[in-house]
């Protein structure tokens, strides 16, 4: 196990060991540890809690690290949280990167892209698990062609002209 897989466990034990095990947010069920925040009215994701501020919910994200770039790009507060989680995990030289080094750049950049897609991989998993779920219970209620009886049609049939 490399120091980075290390230091992750540890920011997860640590995190576990303040919010509780099995901890979500109970307004959003938001279950990933970096948004996740314990105050006085219990646990929170990190969205919610800005929302119940009347704070934005949307933050800029140094995709290829604050010391490689000053640009910007607007994020979901919970997924500024992952992917700044994600971005204690790069090499040392891609994240400092004190010299302005071009190949560290890319290399940021490719860091930050893998990490932003691989969330996204994961989200479009739990996604698609969620619709199958969801047709199962539509075939269930209403049949199995469902979306005419209900009369909504299927995506790919496209919409009237």
């Amino acid at each position: 196990m490399g120091q980075e897989a290390i230091d992750r466990a540890a920011r997860e034990a640590r995190r576990r060991r303040v919010l509780g095990a099995g901890t979500g947010c109970p307004r959003c069920g938001w279950e990933e540890l970096p948004a996740l925040t314990k105050g006085a009215n219990g646990v929170l994701c990190y969205e919610c809690c800005c929302a119940a501020h009347g704070r934005a919910t949307v933050e800029e994200h140094h995709h290829v690290g604050r010391a490689n770039d000053p640009a910007t790009v607007g994020v979901p507060g919970n997924l500024h949280r992952e992917l700044s989680e994600r971005q204690q995990d790069w090499p040392a030289e891609a994240r400092r990167n004190v010299e302005r080094d071009p190949l560290l750049w890319l290399a940021a950049a490719c860091y930050g892209l893998r990490d932003h897609l691989a969330w996204w991989a994961a989200w479009l998993a739990r996604v698609a698990d969620w619709l199958v779920a969801l047709a199962r219970a539509l075939r269930e209620h209403s049949g199995p062609a469902w979306w005419t009886e209900l009369g909504v049609g299927a995506p790919w049939q496209g919409a009237a002209s």
